[in-house]
């Protein structure tokens, strides 16, 4: 291939993964927990610190807020252009993704391209990251790794650098600890300097203490790591790969039978280092499908340079001899020309986010005092919005707002007691009332025609209002209670 055609060909292909990132990242803010991460990047933003005490449910746990700059940098967004803002940044930072794994894919380590391995190997790479394709800080997080996995491919893993990348990562999200991971495999496998694998990676799992919380980051990546066992049955990423999807679990599947065709290749190209951190995060993701979108970046070079480069070795040469510039390019420009005609641009909320921001904007405008807490139950991933919304709405700006929802996605704060209660509600609804007196609850915001509000209604609790796709129910009065003192007449979703 000569310079002219390789270059259209990166034009090409850039531009096609340019599309494909709109495409996949211009979509509504479907993640449930974006609600509370905007909560508290918002509450950092007006009080000027990170929080240490849960101020959003209703436990009142200590709070390591990980993920605290990746917050910060979401609330500003939001702040300057609400949430069309935020959905621009997460279609940018998805284009971004696709980018840096085509710089992946092109390689250093390859003395002749084969820009049909690399295109291939590219599709699937994005494939295995799709499922983390929503504005959260996991996704801020693999954009860190390819660029760790980039620097180690161009032989630019300096000191100074991993340090500076480690600082970054580590106030952004837990797996900045991939950085000493990686430096030290580099460091011991392919440069063979012990000494250095030892001092480098150390150094990097020091340079985490710049951070708010200081040794606070060791207890919390801990707790993160090893007490999410009741959380496992609420939240899908963490259950294994077999367990979490079906179809993701063949394709895994049958990459893996690929590479173990092409081992011979695979360790006569690949630095050791590569091969043993894919196959770590290979047995990582098998366990908890989360880790899957890290082991597709980390297996983008592997996939070009020794499975898809050998496969496609024998179509590659007679497709270059045919595939001029010009064809390149309008084979290019037809596919964007259609994918833009087509081009269909969500609205940034889905119609239950609305309705969870409409609910809490009811209930907070019901008579209640700003010194109580006012529990609220909800579905599990219903409490981030409805966190926002009552953070949106309170009415004294210098306090966090008295209403609390019961359950949300951050499961290390609500703590395994929390959790365990709720799951007794989703198997037997008839334990709501028990446990609603045992949370204190003043309230529920609930999907309409649910199991639980119907046990709530037949136990005597009233409906306040009715918002859109939610009901919001109250307790049998009391005297001594301002809340959900008014009569059911007087409320309308904002």
């Amino acid at each position: 291939m000569d310079l002219r055609t390789e270059k259209l060909a990166d034009a090409s292909l850039f531009a096609l993964a340019s599309i494909v990132g709109i495409i996949l990242g211009h979509k509504g803010l479907g993640d449930p927990d974006i609600g509370w991460h905007l909560a508290g990047g918002l509450s950092i933003i007006d009080f000027g610190r990170v929080p240490d005490i849960d101020f959003l449910s209703a436990v009142n746990r200590p709070w390591w807020c990980y993920s605290w700059l990746a917050e910060v940098i979401f609330a500003a967004w939001f702040r300057a252009g609400g949430f069309f803002a935020l959905q621009l940044l997460q279609t940018l930072i998805v284009v971004s993704s696709v980018w840096l794994v085509l710089l992946l894919v092109r390689g250093t380590k390859v003395t002749q391209r084969n820009i049909v391995a690399e295109a291939v190997s590219a599709g699937i790479a994005v494939f295995l990251i799709a499922p983390t394709w929503h504005l959260r800080p996991q996704l801020i997080s693999i954009i860190l790794f390819s660029c760790l996995l980039l620097m180690r491919e161009r032989e630019m893993l300096t000191l100074p650098r991993v340090l500076l990348l480690t600082i970054l990562w580590s106030n952004i999200h837990v797996y900045w600890i991939l950085v000493p991971a990686v430096v030290g495999l580099h460091r011991l496998l392919v440069q063979k300097r012990i000494v250095a694998a030892l001092r480098d990676s150390g150094l990097c799992a020091a340079a985490a203490l710049v951070s708010p919380y200081g040794f606070g980051q060791f207890r919390g990546l801990f707790e993160y790591a090893f007490q999410h066992h009741t959380a496992n049955r609420l939240i899908k990423e963490f259950s294994s790969l077999a367990n979490g999807s079906s179809f993701l679990f063949v394709v895994f599947i049958l990459l893996a039978a690929s590479a173990l065709t092409q081992w011979k290749s695979i360790k006569e190209r690949e630095p050791l280092d590569s091969i043993v951190l894919v196959l770590a995060l290979s047995a990582a993701a098998l366990m908890r499908l989360k880790f899957l979108p890290v082991l597709g970046a980390a297996a983008a070079p592997l996939l070009t340079r020794s499975i898809f480069a050998k496969i496609f070795s024998l179509n590659s040469q007679s497709m270059e001899s045919k595939t001029s510039p010009l064809l390149v390019a309008s084979a290019a420009l037809a596919f964007c020309v259609v994918a833009i005609a087509t081009l269909k641009l969500d609205p940034p909320l889905l119609p239950e986010q609305r309705d969870l921001l409409d609910a809490a904007a009811v209930l907070e405008s019901q008579p209640h005092r700003t010194d109580e807490i006012y529990v609220v139950i909800n579905d599990f991933n219903h409490g981030g919005w409805l966190e926002l919304g009552f953070w949106l709405q309170r009415k004294d700006h210098s306090k966090a707002s008295p209403f609390r929802a019961a359950v949300d996605g951050r499961t290390l704060v609500m703590g395994a007691d929390r959790l365990i209660e709720y799951q007794q509600i989703l198997i037997n609804p008839d334990k709501v009332i028990e446990t609603a007196a045992v949370w204190s609850a003043a309230a529920a915001i609930l999907p309409s025609g649910s199991a639980v509000e119907i046990k709530l209604s037949s136990a005597g609790w009233h409906k306040l209002a009715a918002v859109h796709s939610l009901s919001i129910w109250c307790p049998p009065r009391s005297d001594d209670k301002e809340l959900c003192s008014l009569p059911n007449s007087s409320l309308s979703p904002s």
